[in-house]
This record gives C-alpha cells, sequence and structure tokens, in this order.
C-alpha cells in the first residue's frame, strides 16, 4: 500500500514538473482566453503584453501603472497626450488647496482617460470648458475599479472635489477581482461587513523582474485559469458584488469629505438603440435600488445627436471627439441641475 503511494506521488511529481518545464518552454500553448487573472500573467510572462515601461505608462508600486509624468504631446493612437506633474492627463497643474472655482475629480479606465483623442477632446476637458470649472482626469487606461477606488483614495480625494464622477464602463466589471490584468495590480476583497477591503498581500505590486522570477511555478497560472473557465456564473456573480461594492466605497469614500458622488454610463456601440438608457441591467438595478447611486446616461442623447449618421465610426477607436463631447453635455446638464449653486442651474435633469 505504502510502496504504491510512493509511486502514485512519485509520478504526480513527475507529471507536474514535466507541464511546467513545458510551460516555460512554452511547448504547452497559452490556453484560450478567460477573463482570468491566470491567463493574463501567463500572457505577460510569454509576450510581454501590458503595461511595462513605455513612453506613455509607467510602473506604480501602489496602482500597477500610471500615465508617464510630463507627457507633452506624445501621439497615441491618433491623440496627442499630455500629463502633468502628477499624472493627471492634461499638462495643466493642480494645487491641492482650493482656488476658488468647482472642482471635479473624473475617475475611470480609458474611455474617462481619452484615449485615441487629443486632451482638449477628452469629456473630462470638455465638461471643464462647459462648466468654468477644474476637472481633474484621473482615468488610467486598462483600470478596473479596483483601481480606480484606489486612486481616488490615494490621489482624488486629496484635492477636495466638490464631485466626483466615476466613468463605467461594462467590461471593467470583469477586470475588478483580478489580480493581474495587463500588469499586477492592487484588487479589493468582499468584506464580512459588507463592504471591501484592500488586499494588502498584493501590494508593493512586484517589478516585472520579480514576477519573472523563478516562483511562485507557472503551473499556477493554468489551475487559476481551469477554475475560471470551469465556474464562469460564479465568476461574474462575483464580479459583480464586489464591482458594487467599490463603487458603493467610492461613494462613501466621497460624501465623507463633504463631496457629492455619480456614476456616468458609458455606453459601448452596441448599447444604441436599446429600450433602457442603461443598457447593462446590473448597473440599471444598482441605480435603481433603495440604496442606489446617482446615475447619468448620455445613451439618448447620442443617439440624438448621431441620428442619421454612420454612428459605429464614432465609436471605431474608444469614442471620436463629439461624442466625447456629447457625455460632456450630459454631465454638464445633470451637475448644473443639481448643484445650482455652483455650476448655474439651467437645463433639464438626468435622463
Amino acid at each position: 500500500m505504502l510502496k504504491n503511494l510512493l509511486l502514485l506521488a512519485a509520478s504526480t511529481l513527475v507529471a507536474l514538473l514535466a507541464a511546467e518545464i513545458g510551460i516555460r518552454q512554452e511547448w504547452i500553448p497559452v490556453p484560450e482566453r478567460v477573463e482570468s487573472s491566470g491567463w493574463w500573467k501567463e500572457l505577460w510572462l510569454r509576450r510581454g503584453k501590458g503595461p511595462v515601461p513605455k513612453a506613455f505608462v509607467q510602473l506604480d508600486p501602489e496602482l500597477g501603472w500610471l500615465p508617464t509624468a510630463n507627457l507633452d504631446g506624445l501621439e497615441l493612437q491618433g491623440g496627442l497626450i499630455g500629463t502633468n506633474s502628477v499624472n493627471i492627463r492634461g499638462q495643466r497643474e493642480f494645487p491641492l488647496e482650493r482656488t476658488g472655482a468647482a472642482r471635479i475629480v473624473a475617475i475611470g479606465d480609458s474611455f474617462t482617460f481619452g484615449q485615441c483623442v487629443d486632451d482638449a477632446d477628452t469629456f473630462p476637458e470638455q465638461l471643464a470648458d462647459r462648466l468654468d470649472a477644474e476637472v481633474l482626469n484621473l482615468g488610467v487606461m486598462g483600470y478596473g475599479f479596483s483601481q480606480a477606488l484606489r486612486r481616488l483614495e490615494l490621489h482624488g480625494l486629496r484635492y477636495r472635489p466638490d464631485w466626483v464622477i466615476l466613468g463605467f464602463f461594462r467590461s471593467d466589471v470583469a477586470r475588478t477581482p483580478l489580480f493581474f490584468r495587463d500588469y499586477g495590480k492592487p484588487r479589493y476583497l468582499l468584506a464580512d461587513d459588507g463592504g471591501v477591503t484592500l488586499d494588502v498581500a498584493g501590494l508593493p505590486v512586484k517589478t516585472p523582474e520579480e514576477y519573472r522570477a523563478a516562483w511562485p511555478p507557472r503551473l499556477l497560472n493554468y489551475a487559476i485559469v481551469a477554475r475560471d473557465a470551469w465556474f464562469p456564473q460564479r465568476r461574474k456573480a462575483h464580479a459583480r458584488e464586489l464591482t458594487e461594492r467599490v463603487v458603493r466605497r467610492m461613494r462613501d469614500q466621497t460624501e465623507a469629505i463633504g463631496a457629492r458622488f455619480a456614476v456616468v454610463y458609458l455606453p459601448r456601440a452596441k448599447a444604441l438603440g436599446r429600450k433602457q438608457a442603461i443598457g447593462y441591467k446590473p448597473l440599471r438595478e444598482f441605480c435603481e435600488g433603495p440604496d442606489g447611486i446617482a446615475c447619468i446616461s448620455p445613451l439618448r442623447r447620442i443617439e440624438r445627436e448621431l441620428a442619421g449618421e454612420d454612428a459605429a465610426a464614432h465609436f471605431r477607436c474608444h469614442y471620436s471627439p463629439r461624442v466625447n463631447a456629447i457625455v460632456a453635455d450630459e454631465i454638464a446638464e445633470y451637475l448644473r441641475t443639481e448643484s445650482p449653486d455652483l455650476f448655474g442651474g439651467r437645463g433639464g435633469g438626468p435622463r
């Protein structure tokens, strides 16, 4: 009996070692894509995909990555990118002390950042023009809601904004639970008290050299992919619940400093023409719930203003300047209604 157990253990160890060697030699292919930390990490180890130090991105031990500071008209996907000295989109510097102007912090992913358009054409910058306000664009390419929350807590709230606007793009939901997507990242975990807690075990985010080190075995990436692929509904439900709690924490942290919080739904092209103004059902239910978050949807305005045009052309590389302008119009109308003392109330309310 003991001999058989030892033989089984030895053969299992040999099989695992052979699989590990096969992965490291790239004889075993990367699995079919799954929104899994294991899939993204294995892809990065093989191909160097995602945020590594480049002209437009710098690594950060607390956030994973940030736009490189002090960019001056760097061309990327048809847009000219500028950043200030603290990694905020646009070259304007914002003092921590209030200047007397109304102040808004915009947080989110590449749609908020304004990928594919110039600084002046992002919706946060166009919002600043419409409201004659300071709008700090803290959006970052590739972020999920966990990183957005972390950046808000570390950077955004220090500026004592009057409003925080979260750009909500539905793909970010699946990113939120991951500890690796494009590169290592902080994440939040579900807490027993109904909130979230920062996973400090993942901080500081490792350097590329540390990620390429021998431990842990690369076979673990495949095990994580298998788990996430075999239980997709559980994975999606977990991502939705975590996202809801993360967004609620953004709201609570914002209100704790006396500011107000709203989510702006950023639709995909395929959402045009749908019955609901918020085309992503979990967000719609979240906004309409008993403890719902204030939500803004520019979908109907986009449909009206692009009627008769090739609307899909405005979504080929994130949002065109025109769609960014429409999003800014919708947010500006909402804020004027909700805070007339700050923005001079005029126009209708949210749709």
